[in-house]
């Protein structure tokens, strides 16, 4: 019964996302328009805040569907051999000017070659939320790491920081749809990067680890090694 509940309000959310997403781009289309007619100038600030609102939750909705169609589990028929190393390293290379703007730095391998069956697109979605995660949750000065490593059976993707973590009793909380800690109400965001990773990770058969760094987060995803 409590699971049919909860699959049930997954799916109100679902439909939700789905119903509303149309009216909104048309009205935030509306208020492009608004804000490139004459003598809009006045109301160019209210127009521009609005605008960015809109974009905001059209991109919450559009994370909310993504989950969707990675939990449907039809993803798994474009899978093929991929090394999670090179994957892991060209998403990391490409984030590293985003650490460095906020006077971070982001420490690369070692990459393991660790060849998993897989979808490409969604584990570079994968490695991208992760440290996007770690960049924003952490202050300036923060050291992140990031490294592919094989353990026994399985490849082991790890992101790692010393800045605050999440308390070992709030992990749960953090992976749940809207699941914001307190610490991330005042910051941008909507509570569903760490969701679309588990639900990537649960794709590939694989499992989401969040465990103290002391200090900090160490993030830890492990897939099984293709045979």
């Amino acid at each position: 019964r409590i699971e049919a509940l909860m699959t049930s309000l997954s799916q109100i959310s679902n439909d939700v996302a789905h119903d509303l997403r149309t009216p909104l781009a048309r009205l935030h289309g509306q208020l492009a328009g608004l804000g490139a007619q004459p003598g809009a100038d006045a109301l160019r600030p209210q127009i521009e805040e609005a605008m960015a609102q809109s974009e905001e939750i059209l991109a919450m909705f559009a994370a909310i569907l993504r989950i969707t169609e990675v939990e449907g589990g039809d993803r798994r028929s474009m899978f093929r051999r991929l090394d999670l190393a090179e994957i892991a390293a060209g998403a990391a290379e490409a984030l590293e000017v985003l650490a460095d703007e906020r006077g971070q730095t982001l420490r690369l391998g070692p990459w393991d070659s660790a060849p998993v069956e897989g979808d490409a697109r969604l584990l570079t979605q994968l490695v991208v939320n992760l440290i996007e995660n770690a960049v924003n949750h952490t202050p300036p000065g923060a050291m992140l790491a990031v490294s592919v490593a094989r353990e026994a059976d399985a490849a082991v993707l790890t992101i790692a920081d010393n800045g605050p973590g999440i308390a070992p009793d709030e992990h749960a909380r953090a992976l749940r749809r809207f699941g914001r800690l307190e610490h991330s109400r005042n910051r941008p965001g909507h509570g569903l990067g760490l969701p679309l990773v588990q639900a990537i990770a649960v794709l590939h058969r694989g499992a989401l680890e969040l465990t103290d760094n002391r200090p900090g987060l160490r993030v830890r995803v492990c897939l099984s090694l293709a045979q």
